[in-house]
């Protein structure tokens, strides 16, 4: 429920985005990591595991229609529906994250991630490494030791400055949405932004 809140919504529903494949039918189109699928063809999804149903029972070469949320709001995303790329092919990019001193924000002991930890994690962009949990509102929201954040509220943060920015002025009680990175894959978590000091 927290995590719909994040994002705007009553009540969870549809498929989050968490991650696009290079070489993948999305890489073509205009989804974007963070957007929620609520419908595909017509039919609407329930949840994020109705999706893969839908797709598998699509024929490849065949365009869909998705209705996705993003910002608040809804819109058709076209799709031609295609075959995965090979694990082999997928390689990740060679972005330069700014190197940046560890320091602590809402609890959270953060630094960012180097070029090279971003290469051997196989990220298509960088984060930020989650080196402490301190606070109870990260724990809460499951965030652990060796999480990678690469985005708040849909943005990327790239520098522990890209972070503060995002959520120093928000209010308290507000829940915002965090992609993490994790060794089995992209997740997003939910955290509360807790009372200042």
């Amino acid at each position: 429920m927290e995590l719909a809140q994040s994002f705007g919504m009553d009540k969870p529903a549809g498929a989050l985005v968490a991650k696009i494949l290079p070489g993948s039918p999305a890489e073509d189109t205009d989804l974007e990591v963070g957007d929620i699928i609520l419908g595909y063809n017509g039919e609407e999804i329930e949840s994020s595991a109705a999706l893969p149903v839908m797709v598998g029972r699509t024929k490849v070469g065949e365009t869909v229609k998705l209705k996705v949320m993003r910002d608040g709001k809804t819109r058709i995303v076209k799709l031609k529906i295609g075959q995965l790329p090979d694990k082999d092919q997928v390689l990740a990019s060679q972005d330069d994250p700014e190197e940046e001193q560890t320091d602590t924000v809402l609890g959270l002991s953060l630094r960012a991630l180097s070029e090279q930890e971003t290469e051997t994690m196989k990220l298509d962009k960088g984060g930020l490494v989650v080196l402490d949990v301190q606070g109870d509102p990260a724990k809460f929201a499951g965030i652990r030791k060796g999480d990678v954040i690469q985005m708040v509220n849909g943005k990327p943060v790239d520098t522990v400055g890209d972070f503060k920015a995002l959520v120093e002025n928000l209010p308290a009680g507000k829940y915002v949405s965090l992609l993490v990175q994790r060794p089995q894959g992209p997740e997003f978590l939910a955290m509360r932004i807790p009372e200042k000091p």
